[in-house]
């Protein structure tokens, strides 16, 4: 069973991380949009904010479930911090673009990075 649940903590996280880089992205775009054409910021940061909030009860809900799962707050979190530190080094350096150009076909490119410049203005 504890495979089963280290492959749910780290796709949770993984899923997590990947939304959040796009998020973030997009985000950038659409306020150097609005600086350039002097829209108001306040629409875009509050918008931005709502959306960010969707990922509390995820994050809440893993760990919920690695605390009755390990029956140690402390032991489930540090777990979790494992997970969340082990995502991002895979993202920074596995998949950084020394590595993508050094091995294009053992890393493909994600099905999201052609995404990241349609944003709707």
């Amino acid at each position: 069973f504890q495979p089963i649940q280290v492959l749910a903590t780290t796709a949770l996280v993984a899923f997590t991380l990947r939304e959040t880089h796009v998020r973030i992205l997009r985000f950038t775009l659409q306020l150097r949009y609005h600086h350039r054409n002097g829209v108001p910021y306040l629409p875009l940061l509050a918008s931005h904010l709502l959306e960010s909030l969707a990922f509390v009860p995820i994050m809440i809900g893993v760990l919920m479930f690695l605390f009755e799962f390990f029956d140690d707050q402390m032991l489930a979190f540090m777990v979790f911090s494992v997970v969340w530190v082990s995502e991002i080094f895979c993202i920074v350096k596995v998949r950084g673009h020394a590595d993508m150009r050094r091995f294009p076909q053992a890393t493909p490119l994600p099905a999201y990075a052609e995404s990241i410049t349609d944003v709707a203005y």
